[in-house]
């Protein structure tokens, strides 16, 4: 009897052997997977991006290929915390921590919610630094659309008014004062040119979460060499990835009034009851905030409250129509004295204006429309910065697309030095050599040879009788 214990004692060793052996298997078998699975991971994401580096300079990376390959990233960096977890029960102190941080990284990882967002920045920089530095025109930057997506609480409807604009990273304090100033949904194309330019992204979008929360964001990546600003690039951009089927088209350095422009602007526009709208484009009439004595920029805090006040400064001299000393062409067919006429007075909601084939191309004003169906910008580099709109607003009359201006709305430019009236005339006869080579090939071929539509006809849509202003 007194070995039977003895008997039990020697089994339960034997057993707890037999158990240590066959944990250690398993533990070396679970380290071998691991280790296999890193080195696959590791394969595959290096493979995504030579791929993406290949692709990116003559393609547009859609959001699914992001989505894989940070996907890609993160299973990885799950493998190898699960590895690390085995090897070792210690955790790194927050001195090595702090020591093995990047300086800007650990602004953001202070915030743990951003820690995901912040990755995605990472696998950007990664993909930009692959980028190659463009100097062709043949060669088209990489585009992310919806980066950052507008998180408004109401769902966008179509019958509703999106504004649509693009800048650069210099140009957020003027993007800021515009969101403002319009209180609605957004779709924004930045030009990423520099990696610092993401960082400045980031911080932006995160320090003024109450302006851009109903802000869409887009990427348009590239390592710029000699090559001008892709601006209708990204004009096409933030024009295409609206959700509304209805669009302001505006550029950043402009503000729209009157304030909470959005809503009046939307109550406004469908109450207007005109036969065939979709074919017309209503205009803002755009004026220049010119800067107080001895400074060289115009700020937001001088904007005008009303049109009454905008009128009283055009008065003072503080304000003008924009470009009109420089070049008057670019939006005096916007008919400015009929618009202070109608200062005041019971006035239907917007006037027609009549182009003519002249006055066509050189017209660049700030447009609400429907989107279906309106003509892309050109996106050929080789036409200067100055003459790019002008090929847009010609080619919708081309396509019959017709004009009015708004009464009560209207766009204000804070002025900034920019290039002087003989540079920009220059510009012009430049690239009018482009132009007529675009009107008798590329827009001749794709809208046919029926001609700009006359004065009667860009007005019978205002002597329909089921108008109502």
């Amino acid at each position: 009897m007194k070995s039977q214990p003895r008997r039990i004692l020697m089994l339960a060793g034997a057993l707890v052997c037999m158990m240590g052996v066959m944990l250690g298997t398993i533990i070396a078998f679970v380290r071998q997977d691991l280790h296999t699975e890193i080195s696959v991971l590791k394969q595959k994401l290096s493979a995504a991006e030579q791929e993406q580096a290949v692709m990116v300079s003559n393609t547009t990376a859609s959001g699914a290929d992001m989505e894989e390959h940070l996907e890609l990233k993160q299973k990885l960096s799950a493998a190898e915390q699960e590895q690390s977890v085995m090897a070792s029960n210690t955790t790194a102190s927050s001195a090595d921590k702090d020591e093995n941080m990047e300086p800007h990284q650990e602004k953001f990882l202070s915030n743990p919610e951003a820690t995901n967002d912040y990755d995605q920045y990472l696998a950007i920089k990664h993909i930009f630094n692959g980028l190659p530095t463009t100097s062709s025109s043949q060669i088209k930057p990489m585009i992310l659309k919806n980066f950052i997506r507008r998180d408004g609480k109401k769902g966008l409807k179509k019958m509703d008014i999106t504004l649509a604009t693009q800048l650069s990273t210099s140009k957020f304090k003027n993007l800021l004062t515009q969101l403002d100033y319009w209180n609605g949904p957004a779709s924004v194309a930045v030009y990423i040119s520099k990696l610092e330019d993401l960082d400045m992204l980031y911080n932006f979008t995160r320090e003024n979460r109450k302006y851009v929360h109903e802000t869409s964001f887009h990427l348009v990546l590239e390592k710029p060499g000699s090559l001008l600003y892709p601006i209708n690039i990204l004009r096409n951009v933030a024009m295409e990835a609206i959700e509304s089927d209805y669009f302001l088209a505006i550029d950043v350095d402009l503000v729209p009034f009157p304030r909470d422009c959005h809503d009046r602007l939307v109550s406004a526009y469908f109450n207007i009851k005109l036969v065939d709208k979709e074919s017309l484009l209503f205009i803002l009439p755009a004026f220049a905030l010119f800067p107080q004595e001895g400074e060289e920029y115009a700020t937001a805090d001088m904007l005008p409250s009303s049109k009454e006040m905008t009128l009283a400064m055009v008065k003072n001299g503080k304000m003008d129509q924009f470009w009109k000393d420089k070049f008057p062409s670019g939006h005096g067919p916007t008919d400015y004295e009929q618009w202070f006429a109608n200062t005041g007075k019971k006035k239907d909601s917007f006037y027609p204006i009549h182009l003519s084939y002249r006055s066509s191309l050189s017209f660049e004003p700030y447009v609400v429309g429907f989107k279906p169906g309106i003509p892309r910008y050109w996106e050929g580099k080789s036409v200067i910065v100055a003459f790019l709109s002008f090929v847009w607003f010609h080619t919708h009359l081309l396509t019959w697309y017709r004009y009015a201006v708004l009464n009560d709305f209207y766009a204000v430019h804070l002025d900034h030095p920019s290039i002087d009236s003989r540079s920009k005339m220059q510009q012009l006869k430049a690239s009018s050599a482009i132009f007529e080579r675009m009107q008798s090939s590329f827009l001749r071929k794709r809208y046919g040879k029926r001609g700009m539509p006359t004065a009667k006809e860009q007005f019978a849509f205002y002597a329909k009788s089921g108008r109502e202003g």
